[in-house]
């Protein structure tokens, strides 16, 4: 049993209609009833009536629902408890030439990050021209490169 699969079953149960509810789901009616035919087999029990009138849970199926929800609570509460913390620092994106973070930016951006706890440093290292660009671009706020920058270049303080 998966949690997609509960998920359809509780759209169905919303919907009242296997169609409606594969429509919502962006499935095709017959492989959303496939995923629905496997956990009635898995769970051993019918969980709906389907016919014209529409699809309809049976006593099992409303027994189910309750349990279907505790089961994705449970996934959701997990997955907040597991997942890392979002990172509410300010971004920073920095630009450098390959070999250059090795021999000098990381020893500054180290300092830096120790200096400035509220900023979180995102560190891409490319080609010595395209690093230029992204900085000519304004891909990055800080750069390091191997050899001067264009004379069209300027250099700004970080406050």
């Amino acid at each position: 049993m998966d949690t997609k699969t509960i998920k359809c079953f509780l759209q169905v149960c919303q919907s009242g209609s296997l169609s409606k509810a594969a429509q919502h789901l962006y499935l095709s009616q017959q492989g959303l009833g496939a995923l629905l035919d496997r956990l009635e087999k898995e769970l051993n029990c019918k969980l709906f009536h389907r016919d014209s009138r529409g699809t309809r849970l049976t006593m099992e199926g409303q027994d189910f629902v309750p349990h279907a929800q505790k089961i994705l609570e449970i996934q959701e509460n997990c997955i907040k408890h597991v997942q890392p913390k979002q990172d509410h620092r300010l971004p920073l994106p920095v630009a450098c030439t390959f070999g250059v973070y090795n021999a000098f930016a990381a020893q500054f951006l180290k300092g830096f990050q120790s200096q400035h706890p509220g900023v979180r440093i995102q560190m891409t290292e490319y080609p010595d021209a395209q690093c230029e660009e992204v900085l000519k671009n304004g891909g990055a706020g800080i750069g390091f490169t191997t050899s001067p920058l264009g004379s069209d270049m300027h250099v700004s303080k970080l406050m």
